[in-house]
């Protein structure tokens, strides 16, 4: 299997667990790409958090206190995906004809 095989499934499996997938380079829009920048940030804050876990379970890792405080705060951080998540995907149906670059670029060739 070669190495872009390999990254390609790796990063379908980090996709799996998110909730909302939404490709936010295709916006135009200031809040949904803010807000989807914000929201993947945190996705990868927790994805971290979650390694790490793993890690110390597997007695791999000592954790130092900002590993711990980290770990302590992985609660609030899935809830502010939860919550990001909600709102981009509220904002997503209710605003149907949002700037989207692909639409805009089809407009102008038309």
């Amino acid at each position: 299997m070669s190495t872009h095989d390999e990254s390609q499934q790796k990063q379908h499996k980090k996709q799996k667990h998110h909730k909302f997938q939404f490709d936010f380079s295709t916006t135009e829009d200031l809040f949904i790409s803010t807000k989807g920048r914000e929201l993947r940030n945190k996705q990868k804050k927790l994805d971290k958090v979650t390694a790490l876990e793993k890690q110390i379970k597997k007695g791999e890792l000592q954790p130092n206190d900002t590993q711990k405080e980290m770990i302590q705060n992985k609660d609030a951080l899935k809830n502010e995906v939860s919550e990001l998540e909600a709102l981009v995907e509220l904002y997503v149906k209710s605003n149907p004809n949002y700037k989207r670059k692909d639409v805009a670029e089809e407009t102008k060739v038309a």
